[in-house]
């Protein structure tokens, strides 16, 4: 995925989480970077994430450490999306 193609996913999320019903669940994107051992090193979160502590989608299966993600939260749960390339 190119980075015009990531930030039109970005985008279409962020309007999608606008129309959920609050209530319901809390969804938001973020951007994190795999580490040592697959696990994950939030932008925005300073401890790293075990690779027991999140979810991805199948697209998603085959990341090395070093490899840019595109993730949501969904109640509390980090679910990586795809690589960022």
């Amino acid at each position: 995925m190119n980075q015009i193609a990531s930030s039109k996913l970005a985008h279409t999320l962020q309007k999608r989480m606008k129309n959920v019903n609050h209530n319901d669940s809390v969804v938001y994107t973020d951007i994190g970077t795999i580490v040592a051992d697959n696990g994950l090193k939030l932008d925005t979160f300073e401890p790293v994430i075990p690779s027991d502590g999140y979810s991805r989608c199948r697209a998603a299966s085959e990341l090395e450490k070093g490899d840019r993600v595109l993730l949501v939260w969904a109640n509390g749960e980090p679910v990586i999306i795809d690589k960022i390339v």
